[in-house]
């Protein structure tokens, strides 16, 4: 897809002092901070004027590549700090995909002129919050085990839940969420309901074999 496609800048000093601008801005949202201070309409109104004024330059096609690089460097490092927690997976997963919709949003907000009158007005081309979840979920996949973990973790939920225990049902629920948006819930599904069957099959097992141990002590 775009995102993926190296931008070419050329020798044009404006076009690279506006990126620079607009860059400034978004990195303070994929770092998770707002653009902020008294003057903080004015700065969100300033970045959303910038985007504007190169996309009827005629340049939104490189930035639009950016763009979407930025967003796709941002989801990669979330990825990279899920794959080394060794705390709560399922609340560290929940917080990081609530931060990375936060920030799809206001990215797409600034952007709100290269992402309606450009990217969706280009056939196939998916507009900045499509652009966000790609990258999250293109870096969750990418991140060695981490996508299993998350399964495991979210089963072994779903288990505990089962057998009266209690679990972080919000977390849970936001992962669900995160898959379902992702496209990666029916495999989760599939193996939840397995796990489900050969669970209350043991359970009807068990419970058989007290009845059959009762009917012979009756005899």
């Amino acid at each position: 897809m775009a995102a993926e496609v190296a931008p070419t800048w050329g020798g044009d000093e404006w076009e690279r002092e506006q990126w620079s601008r607009v860059e400034s801005a978004l990195c303070v949202i994929t770092s998770g901070g707002e653009i902020v201070g008294s003057e903080s309409m004015a700065c969100r109104e300033e970045v959303y004027r910038l985007v504007e004024d190169v996309c009827v330059e005629g340049m939104g096609d490189r930035l639009y590549e950016r763009v979407a690089r930025l967003m796709f460097g941002a989801a990669e490092a979330k990825a990279r700090a899920l794959g080394q927690e060794r705390g709560d997976l399922l609340s560290a997963v929940a917080a990081a995909w609530r931060a990375q919709a936060s920030q799809t949003r206001a990215i797409e907000a600034a952007c709100l002129y290269l992402d309606r009158a450009y990217a969706r007005t280009q056939p196939g081309m998916p507009g900045l919050w499509e652009v966000g979840t790609a990258a999250f979920r293109s870096a969750l996949k990418a991140e060695p085990g981490l996508e299993a973990a998350v399964h495991s973790a979210l089963g072994q939920a779903c288990a505990a839940e089962r057998e009266g225990g209690e679990i972080d049902a919000d977390s849970a629920r936001e992962c669900c969420r995160m898959l379902a948006a992702l496209r990666l819930y029916e495999e989760f599904e599939r193996s939840v309901v397995r796990e489900a069957r050969d669970a209350y099959a043991a359970e009807c097992r068990r419970l058989a074999s007290l009845d059959s141990g009762d009917a012979a002590a009756d005899a």
